[in-house]
């Protein structure tokens, strides 16, 4: 019996959440505020990780990528817990569109090994650095993970 409690307890906590609503703002490329029944929601993009806005190259490109995806504009986002920030994890999507891979594609977020395995995330960012897309034309991009530790961002 104990044991079946357990399983159910962490069933739970993997399975996703959704919630519908508008953004409202744009952060950066990996982060959003919703507006849901008058409720301001703030969204990080899981499984990526978006070049900086302070001081590192496309960091605003990313951003004004983000902004033409989802920017007043209704999204669902499915989330299955939030970050130290209070920030819901999710996958952003507009219109069958999943925003968290566009941004990849585009070449203006890494994929954030460290937090996923994602094989679609994996071979957009491959194809992505192929092709020279967006971040991938600096000779040796720096990642946001290791930009911030070098600034203690």
């Amino acid at each position: 019996m104990k044991a079946l409690i357990i399983m159910v307890l962490i069933s739970s906590s993997l399975i996703a959440e959704t919630i519908r609503g508008k953004v409202i703002s744009v952060a950066d490329g990996d982060t959003i505020t919703i507006l849901v029944d008058k409720k301001k929601h703030r969204i990080r993009l899981a499984e990526i990780d978006a070049p900086e806005m302070k001081g590192q190259p496309y960091g605003k490109a990313s951003k004004a990528h983000l902004s033409e995806l989802v920017y007043n504009k209704r999204v669902l986002v499915e989330y299955s817990k939030k970050d130290r920030y209070g920030r819901l994890i999710g996958t952003v999507t507009v219109q069958k569109v999943n925003i968290n891979e566009a941004m990849v594609r585009a070449g203006l977020a890494w994929h954030y090994k460290y937090y996923s395995k994602s094989r679609i995330l994996s071979a957009l960012e491959l194809k992505a650095k192929a092709e020279k897309a967006g971040l991938w034309k600096q000779k040796k991009p720096i990642p946001p993970w290791t930009f911030r530790r070098s600034k203690k961002l």
